[in-house]
Parts: C-alpha cells; sequence; structure tokens
C-alpha cells in the first residue's frame, strides 16, 4: 500500500505547530508591565519606610504637621526627634506622658500616640535629634 505524497501547502512532520515569536509590540508592551510594576515596588516600598507604625527606639522622625511625624534618616537635617522607646497597647489617654515618663532622664521631650480612636495603639517617646 502506498501513501500519498502530500500536496503543496501541507505540512510534513510530527504533528508539532510551528512556533510564534513576539513581535516588538508585545515585547515592549511587556517590558512596559514590568517597568511599572517595579515602579510600584519601588514606591511602596519608599512610603512604608517613612511609615511611622515601622519606627523603632533609635529612629529619627520629622514632625511634618500637629499629629504627624515620618521616619527619617538620622543624619537628614528634617530629623527633628529620636526614638527612645516604641510602647504598645496605649490608649490616647495613657499615651499623655505617663507611657514615657521613664525615659524622661533619657532627655524625653514629647511623644507621639497612633492608633484608633476608643482604642489602643502605640506611642513613640521622643527626644530631640543630635544636630
Amino acid at each position: 500500500m502506498s501513501h500519498p505524497e502530500p500536496g503543496p501547502g501541507t505540512q510534513q512532520g510530527t504533528g508539532d505547530r510551528p512556533k510564534k515569536r513576539l513581535d516588538s509590540t508585545t515585547w515592549t508592551y511587556i517590558i512596559g508591565i514590568l517597568v511599572a510594576i517595579a515602579g510600584i515596588i519601588v514606591v511602596v516600598a519608599v512610603t512604608s519606610r517613612s511609615d511611622p507604625a515601622k519606627a523603632t527606639a533609635g529612629d529619627c522622625v520629622d514632625q511634618t504637621g500637629p499629629n504627624e511625624v515620618k521616619v527619617v534618616a538620622c543624619d537628614d537635617p528634617k530629623a527633628e526627634f529620636r526614638v527612645l522607646a516604641r510602647v504598645e497597647n496605649q490608649t490616647e489617654t495613657e499615651a499623655d506622658g505617663t507611657s514615657c515618663s521613664q525615659y524622661r532622664d533619657q532627655g524625653l521631650t514629647s511623644w507621639f500616640w497612633q492608633g484608633e480612636k476608643g482604642g489602643t495603639g502605640y506611642v513613640l517617646c521622643l527626644a530631640k535629634a543630635a544636630p
């Protein structure tokens, strides 16, 4: 028994489909999406680094508003305060200075409370940053 010869336009082989290559427009879109994702990651990383919720003893903060601070590098000219301690599970009422009273001999000058009204949060005990 003989097999017929394949005609024009018929593919011989194992039945594998030909591999498609991505064109330059598709690569441009892919690279654009990857750059956008990387940009978002950088913005989130930089923004969260200044979040006072991440502050710990030894960090420095800048007062950016009446009840707002952000973490900055201690050699930054904006560094107004150094964090002496962080006290967790404090109400806003407890944050009136009694939370930090044990740090008075270490230069305590102020404190910063962050939390939910009527609930608990944390207190940053602050001293003036060294010039």
